[in-house]
């Protein structure tokens, strides 16, 4: 999975205001990416960064599950038998005490997934690491830079994880096959997964943004998680990161297909998919608009909600491209094209 967290990466450092579709460091879609990628920086760069989160995954994945069977001894409140909200605050509180462990890797491989030279120019882990804390030592601004947006981050996922997979695991009727038991708990750690990354992937974006290189050489533009989170919204829209999630959801099944229609259609979708992010960023302009006027009580303009409006009209038919070309690739891939 660590090429796909890397592609994550690069879409959430890359600012929608930065670059051009022709720029070999802007990327349009996730195949563009791994095309990009392949070409500049060689094969083995999709594993840059790897071996911090191999070097914490042990102790990181035995701190969260020992936390969180204590952390439930905690928020039992007199319950004979934990409550939802007791998986809940347990998984909560084991995200926290996880992402303070991890955070200084992380900083790390962001640094080294962020470095778009060819893999041969990459400095190891190691230099990187003494680079970061010889430069910036090892608090806030250095080793430990974006703590609070991993401990968010991480903290937002267990807690959304952990309260929904245990919760529904209770509420469902167990299997006495042990394939289809299997299948029944992989099904509810899918759809926590799931939910949890959706929730928690803004914390992330300003974790990225915040460990990652910062925009202008020597400024630091992401501070905070909540500035960064507020300054990618101001600039880029609420959804303009969230779009690169979509993608790697929806071009998994297809993305190594390498069939002449298929890879035509992906070419139709990243169209659809960059006119659709130009013009979220546009509504979300207007909105900030609006809400400035509001805030100093002044009127808006008609002229800006109708215009919200006529775009608000034109993204639903957009959406509706993007999910009607999606089930072209669904049908295109299970028909063996």
């Amino acid at each position: 999975m660590h090429p796909l967290d890397l592609v994550k990466t690069r879409f959430q450092i890359q600012s929608n205001k930065v670059g051009v579709p022709g720029d070999p460091n802007y990327y349009t879609g996730i195949a563009d990416c791994m095309k990009k990628m392949y070409k500049n920086e060689g094969f083995f760069a999709f594993w840059k960064g790897v071996l911090p989160p191999i070097l914490v995954e042990t102790p990181k994945r035995a701190v969260k599950f020992f936390t969180f069977e204590q952390y439930k001894k905690v928020f039992l409140f007199g319950s004979s038998t934990p409550t939802p909200l007791t998986f809940s605050l347990a998984g909560l509180g084991a995200g926290v005490t996880e992402a303070i462990l991890v955070n200084p890797f992380e900083v790390v491989k962001v640094s080294l997934q962020a470095n778009r030279a060819h893999l041969k120019e990459v400095p190891s882990t190691w230099a990187v690491t003494k680079q970061i804390v010889s430069t910036q030592g090892i608090g806030l601004r250095g080793l430990n830079k974006g703590v609070t947006a991993t401990i968010a981050r991480n903290g937002v996922f267990n807690m959304v994880y952990f309260g929904f997979y245990h919760s529904v695991k209770g509420y469902l009727p167990q299997y006495e096959d042990h394939v289809q038991e299997f299948f029944r708990k992989v099904g509810i750690g899918f759809v926590s997964g799931t939910l949890a990354s959706c929730v928690n992937i803004p914390f992330d974006v300003a974790k990225s943004r915040i460990q990652g290189p910062q925009p202008v050489a020597g400024e630091i533009k992401y501070k905070t998680t909540l500035g960064s989170m507020a300054v990618v919204y101001r600039e880029e829209g609420k959804m303009s990161n969230n779009l690169g999630e979509l993608d790697m959801f929806l071009f998994r099944p297809v993305v190594m297909n390498k069939s002449q229609k298929t890879w035509q259609e992906v070419g139709e979708y990243t169209q659809v998919k960059t006119f659709c992010q130009i013009q979220l960023e546009r509504i979300s302009l207007v909105t900030y608009h609006n809400t400035v006027a509001l805030l100093h009580r002044k009127p808006a303009s008609s002229a800006t909600f109708h215009e919200a409006e006529v775009l608000r009209s034109v993204m639903k038919h957009a959406l509706y491209s993007m999910w009607a070309l999606y089930h072209k690739f669904a049908t295109c891939v299970s028909s063996g094209c």
